[in-house]
Order: C-alpha cells, then sequence, then structure tokens
C-alpha cells in the first residue's frame, strides 16, 4: 500500500498500517537503476502475463447441466446432474486447466528471471514488484509528455516517483484526519 512515506508491505495486527516502509526515494532509485533493455522486456512480458492470467480456464456448465442441484451420495442422478458430471469430467479430461498451469510455471521463471536482472545490484532486495509502480507510472503520464523524436524516453528523463495524495492514505482515513496533510508517523490504525 502507498503512504505518504513510501511503499508499505504487510499490514500490522490493526490491518491499517504497513509492517515494513521502503522511501519513496529508494523506490525510484530502484526502478532508475533498472537497464532500459531489461524495462523494455519487463514491459512486454507484463503485457503476456496479462493476457495468459486473463484467459484462465474456467469450467462452465451448459444450459442442460445448470441448476442440477447438490449430488447427494447413494441418491440416482437426475438428467440435470448427469450432464453436469459428463460435462465436468470431459471438461478435467481436455487438460486445458494443467496446460494453463505449466504456462502460468514457464511465465513465472521468466518473471522471476527478468527481475534477477533488473535488481542484479542488491540479490537480498525483494522490489522487483517496484519496477511495475514505475512502469504504471510512466503510463499515466505519456499522455502529459510525449517522447522525444529521439525516440522513448531514456532513463535520465523518467519521471519521479509520486507519494499518494496527502489525506488519501488509509493511516488519513483510519484517523479520521481532515488535514490537508497525512500523518507522518506511524500510527492512525484503531
Amino acid at each position: 500500500m502507498g503512504t505518504a512515506d513510501g511503499l508499505g508491505f504487510g499490514v500490522d495486527d490493526s490491518w491499517h498500517n504497513p509492517v515494513e516502509v521502503v522511501p519513496w526515494t529508494e523506490v525510484e532509485a530502484i526502478a532508475r537503476a533498472v537497464p532500459d533493455e531489461v524495462r523494455q522486456h519487463l514491459v512486454e512480458f507484463r503485457a503476456r502475463w496479462r493476457d495468459h492470467q486473463v484467459a484462465y480456464p474456467r469450467f462452465v456448465a451448459s444450459a442442460e447441466a445448470i441448476g442440477c442441484g447438490p449430488i447427494v451420495p447413494g441418491q440416482p442422478l437426475t438428467p440435470r446432474q448427469e450432464a453436469y458430471v459428463r460435462e465436468h469430467e470431459a471438461f478435467e479430461a481436455s487438460g486445458v486447466l494443467p496446460a494453463w498451469e505449466q504456462k502460468r510455471a514457464l511465465l513465472d521463471a521468466e518473471r522471476l528471471g527478468l527481475h534477477a536482472r533488473a535488481l542484479s545490484v542488491d540479490a537480498d532486495s525483494e522490489a522487483g514488484d517496484l519496477l511495475e509502480l514505475l512502469d504504471d507510472q510512466k503510463r499515466d503520464r505519456s499522455a502529459e509528455k510525449p517522447g522525444t523524436a529521439a525516440g522513448p524516453p531514456s532513463s535520465t528523463d523518467r519521471p519521479a516517483l509520486r507519494p499518494p495524495s496527502p489525506g488519501t492514505t488509509s493511516a488519513a482515513r483510519a484517523a479520521g484526519s481532515s488535514s490537508p496533510i497525512a500523518p507522518t508517523t506511524g500510527g492512525g490504525g484503531r
């Protein structure tokens, strides 16, 4: 979760305050240290990842099987239940779900490899997903600041990260703050 102080990970017992906060300056430094080539690979990969996730195979019963009710052991199946069982068995036998899961595992391994390349500076860091923050922000601002004639912006002219608007953090809402400035100390969760 984003806070005025940085990007928060995990939550405390109140479910309002992050357990760990990476300051915005560190988030920006991590994102700026990613080589442009790796950044482009991450952008391309994210599109493939989203396409794969959207296509999650779900079992959908036909009109003949919808509304079949619960199957009770020892009771004879109704025609709708028979249709449901037959269709579900065909779905499982098709292998579409295991194939989807196998491709997801391959994509996940590729994602981890890209994150390792992006963060080769600090092998102990878990900040790979922070790269998405800068990519999202860059995309949001692309309408405001088009690329130069020489091509896309380089790593030196990337926009700075913006913290969330003051007063819109979960800690500020939990504290009932009406101040235009978000609280800067860790409290607020009740």
